[in-house]
């Protein structure tokens, strides 16, 4: 069954890789490599909707996502510069968890992830310069991280 999973995979990509990849020689309107990710990625999303499988799901929200991104910033519809926007990748990252949640309920770290993701990405994107405190706070506090990720698999390991 899985083999049969892959396979479908497998041809769904084909299937839209080709078709971009011919539209791109074929019709007159320019299209360029953001335009292929959108396609590629929505391809992804949408065999993933069709099968409901959330495996293909997540990839295909997120590269429909960043090559929507990198088209409005190539075509001049987005302005700002990439040290101001690029929190909407980790913003991107997030809502594709989310969808992948929404597509496999019983996984609560999806929910989470996403979440998480989308708050930080928030607060990258309306105080930038927090950035450089939170490398700073990193830097200084990681042994801390790892003394609670020590602390959390003790306790679950007790639970058993």
């Amino acid at each position: 069954m899985a083999t049969n999973q892959g396979n479908t995979r497998l041809g769904w990509t084909l299937l839209l890789l080709g078709t971009a990849l011919g539209l791109l020689h074929w019709l007159p309107f320019s299209m360029d490599w953001t335009i292929l990710l959108i396609i590629i990625g929505a391809g992804l999303f949408a065999a993933g909707v069709i099968q409901a499988s959330h495996r293909t799901v997540f990839p295909g929200a997120f590269l429909a996502l960043l090559g929507t991104l990198f088209y409005l910033k190539h075509r001049y519809i987005i302005h700002e510069r990439w040290d101001t926007i690029w929190p909407l990748i980790i913003t991107f990252l997030g809502i594709s968890f989310l969808v992948r949640f929404l597509f496999s309920p019983e996984k609560r770290g999806e929910l989470w992830s996403g979440v998480v993701l989308v708050v930080l990405s928030f607060i990258l994107l309306v105080t930038p310069e927090i950035w450089f405190d939170l490398l700073y706070w990193c830097g200084r506090l990681w042994p801390l991280g790892l003394i609670i990720l020590g602390i959390m698999i003790l306790l679950k390991s007790t639970r058993r």
